[in-house]
């Protein structure tokens, strides 16, 4: 199964499960009402008890003003603050002001497609910063199309500030947004970033940049078009720079201190974030980073010089073979010709993780669902993070993972699940070699699980995600502070019971809004309340302790301890997976 494939079986299941969530107003934000259906007839999420238009996962709108009915005829305030390219205007959603889709490049279009982000065109008239903003190009959530939201014109953010504006500056918060480089948007509902301000006093910040091929290109002659610029390949990462750099320039007319900005991200965002910590332009627009299941080893990276073979593949498809006219051939090609190349892939047992390096497209056995990512070129990011040693940044990290990260991966991406003992051999074999299969299959035998597919999730968890969290807390916590996590929680409720505590788990107690994954309980309540202490606390002071909460101790080698996130109350622990982490340690250095 390919791709796309895959991830249309998956979002039409997650498509079912948002239109439960919010067509019966069911949110842990309690007193919110579910909102009138958007462009795809996904119902939508109100904001203060107001209808939203901003339809759950497919639509587009406006959200309610604060407490007011939709049918009340009272108009929603507006907010004006002038930015250094021109004015925007913001609207009230519940106890905050929010402006969504302010522009913070050029539209990566044209000539700008797969070029590094320029300045955005200065406006003077207001801009309505009311309504969600356009998503970058990906496959829809239900259905084989591209999202009918999706639009290359997508490098925008949303900015979320308590109301009334604060008498003096605020911690910053930019979140990174999730979705393996070729999906999802800083725009969705359920980032919402209400709560999070109101929770902790601060201005929180989610940003779009470009994903998959549109993203992530690497090909000779982009790296050789721009001699001032001499790669390819880190576009969409680049973007997340410039919307770096738009909140140092921007965010004190939004009540923010651009001197206290802490980054934050899940997956492909936990990912950047690492990549952020070492990226030379990245330094200094960031004093703290928070990196939530974000492969931070290095095992997902790859060079410029392997990214290529991928990026030609593509090229080759989508039928630009003239090596003369490559670039003018692909950006000639719509979004769409782009994106409908992923039809093509097959799968073999194992989901995600356990495939084998094909080049993109290029027939039988294909494994690079995650080709499309930032790559380590020696210019953008110049190194993994585990090379960098004594130059890594004083920068206080919380990282953590969840306790079940690899389920999602083979129970509902659509992906194949190892069916039998050889599937599993197979699967380990193509990912960590056969001189290290055995002592794998030694160290998790399908004995011990209740199938072969639960035996592999529990090593891509341990081994892309539990342990190499571990290993790079251990690696910076001479250099800096180091906050080290275990989610343990499993959601009341959620997709499938059999998940456990999944990769995105933890998303719907960090923002206070169901996701598409997961429907909170109210009796879950403390567990988001403590979480967003935690995260918000740290943001101020590079530091997750106080109110009374419980103890979150540093990292350090020596006393190996973590806090563990659950009910009913988090709690600091010592040595989690210390025999597994050893045995990673000992055998294979993602």
């Amino acid at each position: 199964m390919g791709i796309a494939t895959k991830w249309f079986a998956f979002r039409r299941v997650a498509a079912l499960l948002a239109t439960f969530t919010f067509a019966s107003g069911c949110s842990n934000d309690k007193g919110n009402t579910a909102g009138a259906g958007g462009a795809s007839g996904t119902a939508g999420m109100s904001a203060g008890g107001a209808t939203s238009g901003s339809a759950g996962m497919n639509g587009a709108g406006t959200p309610g003003a604060g407490g007011a009915p939709a049918d009340s005829g009272v108009p929603a305030p507006r907010f004006d603050v002038m930015t250094a390219s021109g004015p925007v205007t913001g609207t009230l959603q519940k106890k905050t002001r929010v402006f969504f889709g302010i522009p913070y490049a050029a539209p990566p279009t044209g000539a700008n497609r797969w070029r590094a982000p320029q300045p955005v065109t200065p406006w003077t008239a207001a801009r309505d910063a009311t309504v969600r903003a356009k998503v970058c190009p990906q496959i829809a959530v239900a259905g084989t199309d591209v999202d009918p939201r999706s639009d290359e014109d997508c490098l925008t953010l949303n900015v979320w500030t308590p109301d009334p504006k604060p008498a003096a500056p605020l911690s910053v918060m930019v979140w990174i947004h999730g979705g393996a480089f070729f999906f999802g948007s800083g725009a969705e509902p359920f980032y919402d970033g209400d709560q999070i301000v109101t929770a902790g006093n601060v201005v929180l910040v989610t940003i779009n940049y470009r994903i998959g091929a549109l993203g992530f290109l690497a090909l000779p002659a982009l790296t050789k078009e721009d001699p001032a610029h001499p790669t390819s390949g880190n576009y969409g990462f680049e973007d997340q720079q410039a919307a770096m750099m738009w909140v140092k320039n921007n965010i004190a007319a939004f009540g923010g201190d651009p001197s206290r900005v802490t980054i934050f991200g899940e997956s492909a965002g936990g990912y950047s974030v690492c990549a952020h910590l070492i990226a030379p332009k990245s330094q200094g627009l960031f004093i703290h980073a928070i990196a939530e299941s974000g492969f931070c080893s290095g095992y997902f990276g790859s060079t410029l010089d392997a990214a290529y073979p991928n990026s030609e593949a593509l090229a080759r498809n989508i039928g630009c073979t003239d090596a003369s006219k490559t670039l003018e051939c692909l950006r000639a090609k719509t979004p769409s010709d782009i994106l409908h190349l992923y039809d093509s892939q097959i799968q073999l047992p194992g989901g995600l993780f356990f495939q084998v390096p094909e080049p993109y497209g290029d027939g039988g056995v294909q494994g690079s669902q995650l080709a499309w990512k930032p790559v380590t070129d020696g210019v953008v990011i110049p190194s993994k993070i585990t090379e960098v040693g004594a130059s890594f940044p004083k920068v206080p990290l919380i990282i953590g993972t969840n306790a079940d990260e690899g389920t999602l991966f083979t129970a509902l991406f659509g992906g194949k699940p190892a069916m039998t003992e050889d599937d599993y051999r197979a699967a380990v074999t193509r990912v960590f070699g056969a001189g290290h299969t055995d002592a794998i299959l030694q160290q998790y035998p399908v004995s011990e699980y209740p199938t072969a597919n639960d035996a592999l999730n529990a090593v891509s968890n341990d081994a892309m995600f539990a342990c190499p969290a571990r290993r790079l807390a251990r690696d910076v916590s001479t250099k800096t502070d180091v906050y080290l996590y275990a989610f343990h929680h499993k959601p009341l409720m959620s997709i499938l019971p059999t998940l456990g505590s999944f990769h995105a788990a933890e998303l719907a107690y960090i923002f206070g809004y169901d996701t598409p994954l997961t429907v909170t309980q109210e009796s879950e309540k403390p567990l988001g309340d403590a979480m967003r202490g935690y995260w918000t606390r740290f943001a101020k002071a590079g530091d997750p302790n106080g109110d009374g909460a419980p103890i979150w101790p540093k990292y350090s080698a020596a006393t190996d301890q973590n806090i563990g996130l659950d009910l009913p109350a988090p709690m600091a622990e010592a040595n989690y997976k210390k025999a597994l982490c050893d045995f990673w340690d000992s055998i294979y250095m993602l």
